[in-house]
């Protein structure tokens, strides 16, 4: 069993998990519904979100052998993982040094040029892995809310009507991806452009660590980091344009369930994508 502190600011958890991968999106979500609802300015002129005084919850579990402490702020996403030695500490000693690295993390995030102290108590052999990843401006811009979309190899900055583009996770980018995109460029006779929203509607939002991993997978090939979970809003923002779509995201288009369960709802939409999409290629 392994012991995950899921550091997020303004607030923290301290969960029973299995691993990295899990207790990211303990740390993120908190911190970025907090960042959607304040929209603060980049510019300095506000208060960062994890400086507000949000309370602090806390919540005990069983000691492990593993300790990994995720941060999530609007500058940087960060894992560090610590793994002790079997057997040679008491659960009391554990989570004396378990806390140690949640305590420094949280110092981290809050003063980042410091860096984090080490943990009280670490036996010879014993280190704390941690890897931290910088947000660029324009991907804090994301996260804040204060833009909609960052083009990354794309032929103009914002987004714009008239173009070609594959939305999806990516998650990974595999060789289907590749031959749907190849089929609808030789249709359309125009480049593709990928879409990848940092926000979905059936998963927890991207953290940096996963939006540079996933931006990385295109090489080069043009791509749109958004804020649009939905289809609807991919239209908005790609106004009289070509979508490419998997079987899967096209019967999804009119679900009721991305609709509040409303039929109207969810018939108005198809009507609305029928009416304001160039066209769909699935």
């Amino acid at each position: 069993m392994r012991k995950v502190l899921a550091l997020s600011t303004p607030c923290f958890r301290h969960l029973q998990r299995t691993g990295p991968d899990t207790e990211l999106p303990v740390a993120r979500l908190p911190f970025l519904r907090r960042a959607t609802a304040v929209r603060h300015s980049l510019s300095g002129s506000h208060k960062d979100p994890r400086h507000t005084g949000a309370p602090l919850r806390r919540a005990f579990c069983k000691a492990p052998t593993e300790t990994v402490a995720a941060t999530q702020t609007l500058a940087s996403t960060t894992v560090a993982a610590l793994e002790l030695e079997k057997d040679a500490r008491s659960r009391d000693e554990e989570e004396d040094v378990a806390s140690g690295l949640l305590l420094g993390e949280l110092l981290a995030a809050a003063r980042p040029d410091a860096g984090p102290p080490a943990p009280p108590g670490l036996r010879p052999g014993e280190r704390v892995d941690r890897r931290r990843t910088v947000a660029r401006p324009e991907w804090q811009a994301l996260v804040a809310g204060t833009s909609r979309a960052v083009g990354v190899g794309t032929a103009t900055p914002v987004p714009g009507p008239d173009r070609r583009v594959f939305p999806g996770s990516f998650d990974p980018l595999h060789d289907g991806h590749r031959a749907m995109a190849r089929l609808a460029e030789e249709i359309a006779e125009r480049p593709v452009e990928f879409e990848l929203s940092i926000a979905n509607v059936d998963k927890a939002p991207l953290d940096y660590h996963e939006i540079e991993a996933r931006a990385a997978q295109f090489g080069g090939r043009p791509l749109w980091l958004t804020r649009a979970p939905t289809f609807l809003e991919k239209l908005a923002l790609f106004p009289a344009s070509t979508f490419v779509l998997g079987a899967d995201t096209y019967v999804r288009l009119a679900d009721q369930r991305y609709y509040g369960g409303s039929a109207e709802a969810a018939m108005a939409a198809a009507r609305r994508i029928a009416e304001e999409a160039r066209g769909l290629v699935v």
